[in-house]
């Protein structure tokens, strides 16, 4: 049965393809560059290359199987929105996304479990083959 959600709260997550997700995070974060003066204070900063980290882990489902090549588009269903933190940002379909780590997990009594990580790049341009 589906939850029954009392009050404005956002609950669970949407269907990953070839998974059901457990967990997904995006830690969005950005470059600091300071300026000491010479006696040590800070007088001038840089705040550049804005970005996010995502996790995703759950277990695999058979049928289409979600994509796992490092370096390759990491595309997840559940939406993040990095307009609300980068300046210049209109959503996730900005700039580019990629797989950066996969861990794959079998165990004698459980399930097949698999790990992504990945880059969220917000003014990187497409892969030029």
């Amino acid at each position: 049965m589906s939850a029954k959600i009392y009050g404005l709260a956002t609950w669970g997550m949407t269907a990953e393809t070839g998974m059901y997700a457990q967990e997904f995070s995006v830690d969005y974060s950005i470059d600091e560059n300071y300026l000491p003066d010479e006696a040590g204070c800070d007088v001038a900063a840089a705040f550049s290359n804005a970005g996010a980290q995502i996790s995703l882990n759950g277990f695999t489902s058979t049928g289409a199987a979600i994509s796992t090549t490092l370096g390759g588009a990491l595309v997840v269903a559940n939406t993040f929105a990095p307009n609300l933190f980068i300046t210049g940002v209109t959503d996730s379909n900005d700039g580019e996304t990629i797989t950066t780590s996969v861990k794959n997990s079998l165990k004698s009594r459980d399930f097949e479990s698999v790990d992504l990580t990945g880059v969220f790049k917000p003014f990187m341009g497409a892969l030029v083959v």
